[in-house]
């Protein structure tokens, strides 16, 4: 299960070429001005009683007057005063009781049980550090003497800022050494072998390594892979979306002595407790060898701010840096020979330590197995104001809002759950976890999985599988986004200048992973976001203060992006028919596969494989599912009946997790969902036919590759057998 090893003969850890159409790097956010605050129900822009999807004439009348009820109760004021609370505190898992993150989990438990819901609350044990006992120096030896800051400087308004970390990253080894340092750019592959190229060497080296192209864990193996001694991480200007900006506490960018903490765990073999990989992380589990976990053989490495990182960088002498290596700091960036040296000195113990998910549940009166999930972790990096304690008091008031809803007589016709996640900063553990212990038959049972994480602003993002897509297209037309006459439908769709908004589709780095790439739940995903707000990321810096006076001032915007996450949840579990459109889903398929052609004749001259198979099964997909969608609004139009329905739903409830490969993609099993994935050498990054890109593009094994077409065209040729019954 290591993962860490390079197979003989194949270069496993170093891809060939990214593939146009095929990778996209990152998820793309649409910034929008920032507008005066507002939010609630459009009535300009609610449909037809009959044009809600998946519901009767009849049906969708009921639901929109549930909806307005709902929409009459989340307030504003209330999250922000959740907000406040929740982050007044840091909230980092693994630190000793009392903390701010077991604060935080009273807190909640406590407002959820208010609201008369049913409320379990879970302790799991995951592989961790005590933060606020890690200890970092950093001190330079040569050519002067120095010692660098490791920790942010408090502001007066910061409490308990002792049990703020120091700049260190989840699942480094600890460290005693004395070294000479490398600049190495972002640390991949690429930039090692540049170093190369110029008779630079950097075995048995500290290399000094700059944030923002990859996923952390990612730059942990390439040093790794590269024989360095030790990392220094560090968020460079140029990277975090300034350089003349102003920042923290004035404005609202990173500071100089802002530093983004993380965890360097390998998210992309799999997300979770490292100890147990594909299983609950229960109290008595057995655990396998770290050595053999996801945290791998790796050398120390640990975070800066970007003021002790020019300290460093400009003592480096040697060849300068080229152009493209060139950051956002005043002076010129070389790439150093020897000249300085570190000494980088980290205390820190990892043992099984506790944390818990909180979970209220909503039971369905008709069908109380099918469950749909709403999810936001409540622990964080730090104070965590926008990622994410602002999320997790929308979420509250979302809760509050169904609750009231139940006190007023109604019961879902499918089970809601709403969870509070634990140990997500520390590599998506809690939700991981949650599922792992449900199980393949239980998580069968989910509908879907609708997450939030960072809320802060106007900037407003969906990332789901296509499926979805519709649907949030219908409900963002229902919420009133803050300080404009329209929906929220329209500000998105302004904001990306099309005609329509783009919906992302799902990479990694949230909750969302465990649901679609283990199990094949369908998810989507909201964001909400302000300038300097990824400056900010893992930072002291991320506080009460600055989410209320950079980002969301009236917590307007935030409470809009509940509404509409709300709004989905009570489609889903009020639906006749669920309201899934596979046939879209498919024909973005398709395209993939002719992209993936394209990419496979540029990157090897010719095609490796012929994908025409698998092209015609997908379009064969696409027609079966557009057959079903009108068969299933003419049964609906026609009120035909719940058999009928069920029979419906049986279809599209099994649709997405036909598209599970049970031997799970190349030398990452827990990962099976065959059309997306995280990038396996970028775990916040998207992967399309991540199966077959990893065994030809990564793997360069053609074998391998064949034995994955087959089990892409197993599933697709499944999925229209599927589809054509389900439309009979």
């Amino acid at each position: 299960m290591s993962g860490w090893k390079k197979r003989s003969g194949q270069r496993l850890w170093k891809p060939r070429a990214s593939l146009a159409g095929v990778v996209v790097i990152g998820v793309s956010i649409a910034m929008m001005s920032p507008m005066s605050p507002s939010a609630g129900a459009s009535d300009a822009k609610r449909p037809t009683a009959r044009g809600v999807p998946g519901f009767t004439a009849a049906h969708a009348k009921t639901q929109l007057q549930l909806e307005d009820n709902f929409l009459k109760t989340p307030d504003p004021k209330r999250v922000e005063r959740s907000a406040r609370y929740l982050s007044e505190f840091p909230g980092e898992d693994g630190n000793p009781d009392p903390t701010g993150v077991s604060r935080r989990a009273h807190y909640i438990e406590k407002e959820l049980k208010s609201y008369g819901l049913d409320v379990s609350v879970q302790t799991f044990y995951t592989y961790m550090a005590s933060p606020e006992k890690v200890r970092v120096s950093l001190e330079i030896k040569a050519p002067v003497k120095k010692t660098l800051s490791v920790k942010e400087n408090k502001q007066p308004w910061q409490k308990k800022f002792d049990q703020v970390s120091v700049g260190f990253n989840e699942g480094t080894p600890p460290a005693d050494i004395t070294k000479q340092v490398v600049y190495a750019n972002f640390g991949r592959d690429v930039d090692y072998n540049y170093l190369s190229s110029q008779g630079i060497r950097v075995n048995d080296k500290i290399v000094l390594v700059r944030t923002g192209s990859s996923q952390r864990s990612e730059v942990a193996y390439q040093a790794y892979a590269n024989h360095a001694a030790g990392v220094v991480m560090y968020s460079d200007p140029q990277q975090e979306g300034f350089t003349k900006g102003t920042v923290y506490p004035q404005g609202p960018w990173r500071p100089a002595d802002g530093i983004q903490r993380g965890t360097v765990n390998r998210w992309t073999l799999y997300p979770g407790d490292p100890l147990t990989p594909g299983y609950a992380s229960t109290k008595t589990a057995p655990r396998i060898p770290v050595s053999q976990s996801n945290m791998g053989q790796i050398p120390p490495i640990t975070s800066i701010g970007y003021g002790a990182a020019s300290e460093l960088l400009t003592t480096l002498t040697g060849p300068m840096a080229p152009q493209s290596w060139q950051g956002g700091l005043p002076f010129t960036y070389r790439l150093g020979t020897g000249r300085t040296t570190l000494h980088m000195k980290i205390d820190i113990d990892y043992k099984s330590r506790p944390f818990k998910n909180i979970i209220a549940t909503i039971p369905g009166r008709e069908s109380p197995e099918k469950v749909t999930v709403l999810g936001n972790h409540y622990d964080t990096w730090a104070y965590g104001a926008f990622d994410p304690t602002e999320g997790a008091a929308v979420q509250l008031e979302t809760a509050r809002g169904l609750g009231k809803l139940v006190k007023s007589g109604w019961q879902p016709k499918r089970t809601i759950a709403l969870g509070f996640w634990g140990a997500e900063e520390r590599g998506i553990v809690g939700s991981t976890e949650w599922t792992e212990l449900l199980g393949t038959k239980k998580m069968a049972q989910v509908v879907a999985y609708l997450n939030t994480d960072v809320i802060a602003g106007p900037g407003f993002n969906a990332v789901s599988v296509p499926a979805l897509d519709d649907l949030v297209f219908d409900t963002t037309k229902r919420i009133t986004w803050p300080g404009t006459n329209g929906s929220l439908y329209d500000a998105w769709t302004k904001a990306g200048g099309a005609d329509k908004p783009v919906v992302s589709r799902p990479g990694g780095g949230t909750d969302f992973m465990a649901f679609l790439n283990h199990f094949g739940a369908p998810i989507v995903s909201f964001d909400g976001v302000a300038p300097g707000t990824t400056g900010r990321y893992h930072c002291s810096c991320d506080d009460f203060f600055s989410l209320k006076k950079f980002n969301d001032p009236e917590f307007t915007f935030g409470t809009a992006i509940g509404n509409e996450k709300a709004l989905v949840a009570l489609r889903l579990t009020q639906a006749d028919v669920l309201p899934f459109n596979y046939s879209s889903y498919a024909t973005q398929t398709a395209q993939y596969l002719r992209d993936f052609d394209g990419a496979q004749k540029t990157t090897f001259g010719s095609a490796v494989i012929d994908l025409r198979a698998s092209i015609a099964a997908a379009e064969a997909w696409a027609d079966a599912a557009t057959k079903l969608e009108s068969a299933r609004d003419t049964r609906l139009h026609r009120n035909q009946g719940a058999r009928t329905y069920q029979k419906l739903n049986d279809t599209l409830m099994q649709a997405e997790r036909t598209l599970l490969t049970t031997k799970g993609l190349p030398d990452r099993p827990w990962f099976k969902h065959q059309v997306y994935a995280a990038q396996f050498h970028n775990g916040f990054a998207i992967q399309k036919l991540p199966g077959l890109y990893d065994a030809l593009m990564v793997n360069e094994d053609p074998v391998q590759a064949a034995e994955y077409q087959h089990e892409l065209n197993t599933s697709l040729s499944a999925e229209t057998r599927l589809f054509q019954r389900g439309a009979r």
